[in-house]
């Protein structure tokens, strides 16, 4: 019997999935991170509508402006999408959860207009965005909610979700984001959804979250550990170090994910910096992955969730990974099959937890 996904317009076979991205944002509200960055480091341009006098300045301090952190636009939506179509992709898993903005009814309007698979994502994210007040709720409490929405529909909608992200953490990992990975964890148990984690960028934080599903009795093989390459620039370790703690966390059972590609450059925000890889850092580590006989258990995305990522403002859009990242990754000896392996067959294991290309 074939394995089916949830996507936002009922379930898909999973072998027809597709050339998949398996972290982007279609819509998204991240204005949490502007309020909490603004009181670290005020922006000048904070209210500006987003524009070819202020391009420059966002992609250097991306959080610094409110209209740079929404996507709320289906009519924008479906045109990049197309554009992702156009170029090959299939499926695009939308990792925005109830606290920065899941739009159901959107998801579904831009599936049906594009025709493009979307498969909703759900949960909480990093504490400073969460909107419920976790702090006051039971772990089974905030469990229960999420398997109503899984079983039932998101938000009162019956649009139901495939996946159950991103589950939002910071290092250390926040009490109240404790809560909201063990809700998850015992979600994934009742629903077999898996599970993808917002690993915060500038720390090592992998181990943390899985020694916490780990203890919830969560099969690893079913957890996306996500933007891992940014620990390819982290400045206290080289670039083999990191490659090395990432085949840790591969061998412990988790997805690896670089999911930030096209994305570079040094980031601050008042109060701690780091650097972003550059693409070329990436398909070196990629590479290196493979090498070491990790292919199957390598994701690649783009996380598009501000304005300035996108096609029509200048960015590199949803088709990245499919059309110039693979031109790097062949450069570095990753070929066109280990590239098929990682954008078609890998999120779809990882979406149903097991193999449905075998033979």
């Amino acid at each position: 019997m074939s394995k089916t996904v949830m996507s936002v317009l009922g379930p898909i076979d999973a072998a027809q999935l597709g050339p998949t991205l398996p972290h982007e944002h279609l819509f998204i509200d991240l204005l949490g991170y502007v309020d909490e960055l603004e009181r670290h480091r005020p922006s000048p341009f904070l209210d500006d509508k987003l524009g070819i006098t202020n391009l420059g300045a966002l992609r250097q301090n991306p959080y610094g402006n409110r209209d740079n952190c929404i996507l709320d636009d289906p009519g924008l939506a479906v045109r990049e999408v197309a554009r992702f179509r156009e170029l090959g992709g299939r499926t695009i898993v939308d990792q925005t959860n109830g606290d920065i903005g899941s739009s159901p009814e959107l998801l579904r309007q831009v599936a049906e207009e594009s025709g493009v698979n979307v498969i909703a994502g759900l949960g909480h994210y990093v504490n400073f965005a969460q909107k419920a007040d976790l702090a006051a709720m039971e772990i089974d409490a905030i469990a229960d909610g999420l398997i109503d929405e899984i079983e039932n529909g998101l938000a009162g909608t019956t649009v139901r979700p495939g996946i159950i992200g991103e589950i939002g953490t910071t290092h250390p990992i926040h009490p109240t984001e404790h809560k909201s990975l063990r809700a998850a964890a015992r979600a994934q148990k009742v629903t077999d959804l898996s599970i993808a984690v917002h690993v915060h960028p500038p720390t090592r934080g992998g181990h943390e979250v899985l020694d916490v599903l780990e203890e919830e009795g969560v099969d690893l093989n079913r957890v996306v550990l996500c933007h891992l390459d940014a620990s390819l620039a982290h400045s206290d370790i080289e670039l083999d170090e990191a490659v090395e703690y990432q085949l840790e966390l591969a061998r412990r059972g988790a997805f690896i994910e670089y999911d930030l590609c096209g994305n570079s450059g040094f980031f601050t925000d008042g109060a701690n910096s780091w650097w972003l890889p550059s693409d070329r850092e990436r398909c070196k580590g990629i590479a290196a992955l493979v090498q070491a006989g990790i292919a199957d258990k390598i994701l690649i995305s783009q996380d598009v969730g501000h304005k300035h990522y996108l096609t029509e403002f200048g960015g590199w859009g949803y088709a990245h990974v499919l059309t110039d990242f693979k031109a790097m990754l062949a450069s570095f000896g990753v070929d066109a099959e280990t590239h098929d392996t990682i954008t078609r067959k890998n999120p779809a294991r990882m979406l149903v937890g097991e193999d449905v290309f075998a033979v």
